[in-house]
């Protein structure tokens, strides 16, 4: 899996993350030709009426716990779970292999900005990865108008798989382009991530470790 890059077009006041350059307003880089797999068929995830996922992050300075919408994006929080729990197959980009092993388990925060976000969920730790499968976007209407917006990352239309954001305060220049997975708190917690010192295009010097993603279910 080679080329892919995941990033979000970003505020004003921060530098962009981009594959070669660093342009001086937002952008996106341009997508290339997507062809997305099958993704998962929307399931029965297993919940009772009223219930809920609740997705745990595990990382190195803490806890965050955000709550997931499979009603809005039944097919992306399908994924983001079965990866999560070492049910979906995936391909890593590292050795090439197929494995079902959890996915987030002991990946980093490889992109963080003050402000706006921090991204994780590559398994390759690069930003360049993913688990070898595209998932179809589900996006319509999505608005990024607070902090703590859990949602997918991706390289243009159809192109998310692995890695994620979550928001760290308004973002309504994105509204419309990623698919939301839910809502976290542990605000606390996503800022210091956010606040380690960083080299180029974002990157983390010591980057915080996700050591594990913990589901669990609420109502």
């Amino acid at each position: 899996m080679t080329g892919l890059f995941f990033s979000l077009a970003l505020p004003a006041f921060a530098a962009p993350l981009a594959a070669v350059s660093v342009p001086s307003r937002p952008s996106l880089p341009a997508p290339e030709p997507a062809t997305p797999g099958p993704g998962l068929p929307v399931p029965d995830l297993g919940l009772a009426p009223g219930e809920r996922f609740v997705a745990v992050l595990v990382t190195s300075l803490g806890e965050v716990s955000c709550t997931l919408d499979h009603a809005t994006s039944p097919m992306s929080v399908a994924s983001f779970v079965a990866l999560a729990r070492g049910e979906r197959e995936w391909v890593d980009p590292v050795d090439g292999e197929r494995t079902r092993r959890p996915l987030y388990d002991g990946t980093v925060f490889h992109r963080v900005i003050p402000g706006f976000l921090v991204q994780g969920g590559d398994p390759s730790g690069t930003g360049t990865g993913g688990p070898g499968f595209s998932m179809v976007d589900e996006a319509a209407g999505s608005v990024f108008d607070r902090a703590g917006i859990l949602a997918l990352a991706n390289r243009g239309p159809n192109t998310g798989g692995s890695q994620f954001f979550v928001t760290l305060g308004p973002a309504r220049h994105i509204d419309g382009r990623y698919t939301p997975l839910g809502t976290c708190t542990g605000l606390a917690v996503l800022e210091r991530i956010a606040r380690v010192p960083r080299g180029e295009r974002n990157r983390p010097l010591s980057p915080p470790v996700l050591r594990s993603v913990r589901i669990d279910k609420e109502g």
